[in-house]
């Protein structure tokens, strides 16, 4: 089932999206949405929040990494595209390093 964005954050701001909508891309797309609607400091924290209260929410508080969530944040909004309105879908292969390996992204050397 694919969500809308406005259903997505809804539900993650209301803690009942269902878990499987919330894996690594998940996370993505909520930063991805934040970085649209905000500037980069509010964003991070508004995101680091929802993950933060989302993985409490399910119990798995030691899931929430708040260094690598801001690195991927600040990745994501140098990769953002000026022009805007590109949807989630045509904007994922601009993060494709990130979905597929967010630690070899962000190692050093």
């Amino acid at each position: 089932m694919c969500l809308s964005d406005a259903t997505f954050v809804e539900q993650i701001d209301r803690l009942s999206l269902a878990p499987q909508h919330f894996n690594h891309v998940g996370h993505l797309r909520l930063a991805w949405l934040r970085l649209g609607q905000r500037s980069l400091e509010p964003a991070i924290e508004s995101v680091c929040a929802g993950i933060q209260a989302y993985a409490t929410h399910l119990g798995a508080p030691d899931k929430f990494h708040r260094t690598v969530t801001e690195a991927l944040l600040r990745i994501m909004a140098q990769r953002m595209p000026s022009q805007g309105g590109l949807d989630w879908p045509k904007c994922l292969p601009l993060f494709e390093d990130v979905v597929q390996d967010a630690a070899g992204v962000l190692s050093v050397g």
